[in-house]
């Protein structure tokens, strides 16, 4: 048996797919939802019972 690197013999091939139900259909990170008030009012109690230091 010899110590060098074993050859796969499968190739893997990853193919990306975009839903047909995406509106934007673009394949790279998505742009972030807006948060609605209540979350950025969740987050600002938050930051002010925990401030950062």
């Amino acid at each position: 048996m010899e110590n060098g690197k074993k050859e796969r013999k499968t190739q893997h091939l990853i193919k990306w797919k975009v839903d047909r139900y995406r509106t934007d259909k673009r394949t790279g990170a998505i742009s972030p939802v807006k948060p609605s008030r209540y979350v950025q009012y969740a987050y600002d109690e938050l930051e002010r019972q925990f401030p950062k230091e």
